[in-house]
């Protein structure tokens, strides 16, 4: 009797184990039901240059492939998925959903811990730099929206910092937060917030030292002593240098310019921060308008020294290898930021008509571009899902060629980059001759748009 209902319990042990293995593998089977074999999207050098036996080759490839027609539909696409992601009524009315993972999750998730003030603020922008594109009203009434939800979290302290507005966000104040809300206070018609963006302003001032490094946060988790407070990024202060000389173009106070120059003086020789690559997108962008706003060649040479140790040391331009044109050894979306870096360091190579770099620069933007491009999910690629996540995922852009993830700031980086890049048209130039005939056109363009 006893051996009996030992064979029984362990029978029913059996089962049990039985029927929790099939519901794991059921439940791996349906989260991956669709999804499109890794190799299918993201296997991208070997087949696309098999034909090629020189740099050359490939890059008339890339010439081919990489064209203004595809870069507005790709920024387009990608605009289109912003707004669905767009919070329109509430209390949360002009935030974004942060991101969809169509493995784990049936809607968007509003609420991911990862999510923080400055990829609202980031894409944003994208819309912003959208609009400027396309003239779509659509894309200014978002970044309208966006731009409200950014300006309920405004905050002042005036026992730490007198006149200054900061954002806050989740108990958090960073510098990088509010130099991109500053970005987004400038952009459009800013005039009826010039007022706030110089409060803003002077808080980024109140953050740097005098050695011209800055601080990265002032509050964390609610606390202004939190040991967080004494972390430095890598990221933030790119940021706020480009605030900073945007601000004294809206303005022409010296102070800011004056700082981004203690800021440059600090930095450039530290390599241990400048050479990081993270460090390169934002500063490159911040380093090209100063010098175009004024005419020193410091600024400029900062920026040419960022964006040439990003592709010399970060950069994958071996066509022989896989994901070509990425960066790092991990090749993510990450690739569309410094995209963003390296579109303004091809303009100012082209305003010093410095041919070497007028190539190199575009070879490598041509190929960055030609990899962020399998990252992004399309229509057929929406078919092999359900109607409500192809709904949340047609457009975006992947993390990674492993991740089925797509995010906000990943696919604000790629839409804003882009659009840099379509209002650029010597990029799109067959020959450095003809690159260099529009340097002076171009140059006139971006003065006239200041």
């Amino acid at each position: 009797m006893n051996g009996s209902g030992s064979e029984i319990r362990s029978s029913f042990r059996f089962l049990l184990y039985l029927a929790f293995a099939v519901v794991v593998f059921f439940v791996g089977l349906i989260g991956r039901i669709g999804f499109p074999p890794v190799a299918s999207i993201t296997n991208t050098a070997p087949a696309e240059f098999a034909s090629a036996r020189s740099v050359e080759d490939v890059r008339r490839l890339l010439e081919a492939e990489v064209t203004p027609e595809r870069l507005q539909a790709m920024a387009r696409s990608g605009g289109d998925w912003i707004l669905r992601m767009q919070v329109t009524e509430g209390e949360d009315r002009g935030r974004f959903l942060y991101q969809f993972n169509p493995r784990k999750e049936f809607r968007p998730d509003a609420s991911f811990r990862k999510d923080n003030f400055l990829r609202q603020a980031g894409t944003t922008l994208s819309l912003f730099a959208l609009h400027r594109l396309l003239g779509e009203e659509r894309y200014r009434s978002a970044a309208l929206r966006g731009r409200n939800w950014i300006l309920h979290r405004a905050r002042r302290e005036e026992s730490r910092f007198p006149g200054a507005v900061f954002f806050e966000f989740r108990g958090k104040v960073k510098l990088g937060g509010t130099a991109l809300a500053l970005l987004t206070l400038l952009s459009g018609d800013s005039a009826p917030y010039i007022d706030t963006a110089v409060a803003a302003g002077e808080f980024l001032l109140e953050m740097q030292e005098p050695s011209g490094e800055f601080r990265s946060i002032a509050k964390y988790r609610g606390s202004w002593e939190d040991k967080k407070t004494r972390w430095r990024s890598e990221i933030y202060p790119g940021e706020a240098m480009l605030a900073l000389v945007r601000l004294y173009r809206a303005t022409g106070y010296e102070k800011y310019l004056a700082a981004v120059e203690r800021a440059r003086k600090f930095y450039r020789p530290h390599p241990e921060v400048s050479h990081k690559a993270k460090f390169m997108p934002w500063t490159t962008t911040a380093m090209v308008e100063a010098a175009e706003l004024t005419g020193r060649t410091e600024f400029r040479d900062f920026g040419f020294e960022l964006a040439d140790y990003i592709i010399d040391h970060e950069q994958n331009l071996d066509f022989h290898r896989r994901f070509f044109g990425s960066f790092h050894h991990r090749p993510s979306i990450n690739t569309a930021a410094y995209l963003e870096g390296l579109v303004d360091a091809f303009r100012a190579a082209v305003s010093a008509r410095d041919e070497s770099r007028i190539e190199k620069y575009r070879f490598s933007i041509l190929a960055a571009f030609h990899f962020i491009s399998k990252l992004q999910y399309r229509k057929s690629d929406g078919m092999r899902f359900s109607r409500e996540a192809a709904r949340y995922l047609v457009g975006g852009f992947r993390s990674s060629p492993r991740s089925a993830a797509v995010r906000i700031d990943n696919t604000q980086h790629a839409v804003s980059a882009a659009a840099k890049a379509l209002q650029t048209p010597s990029l799109f130039r067959r020959s450095v001759s003809e690159t260099k005939n529009t340097a002076d056109t171009e140059k006139a363009r971006g003065k006239k748009t200041k």
